[in-house]
């Protein structure tokens, strides 16, 4: 696939990152991730589902939140599912200035995610 320069389809984007998350291989679906946004693509949110929850699971908060922003630097939302995944595990490790950002981002897109507790208490205020 690198050598023939090519970029993968959706489907096999996905498939190829559910049996690396599913087999423990974070690795090589950050590498995909890192190869398929490198060559100026944005891959599909279901693929950053299945990356973020092997990552969040494991305690990978810093590529999990990194994967997030370079998606929506590229104007695309993250699903509900990885917005909820990531700002719990970003709550829970106290990783308050990422939320922040992520919040930010999430504004600037427009998107209709529900923010995060951080935001939700400013807006009351």
């Amino acid at each position: 696939m690198v050598e023939k320069n090519f970029v993968p389809k959706t489907r096999t984007v996905v498939m190829l990152m559910k049996f690396f998350c599913v087999n423990q291989r974070l690795d090589l679906g950050l590498h995909l991730w890192g190869y398929i946004i490198g060559k100026g693509q944005c891959p599909h949110s279901h693929a950053l589902d299945l990356l973020l929850t092997g990552l969040c699971s494991r305690g990978r908060l810093l590529e999990a939140f990194k994967c997030s922003k370079q998606m929506m630097q590229r104007g695309r939302q993250m699903s509900e599912l990885s917005f909820r995944m990531l700002v719990g595990s970003l709550t829970q490790s106290g990783e308050t200035e990422k939320l922040r950002v992520l919040d930010d981002m999430v504004k600037q897109l427009g998107s209709v995610l529900p923010p995060s507790k951080g935001h939700a208490r400013d807006m009351m205020n």
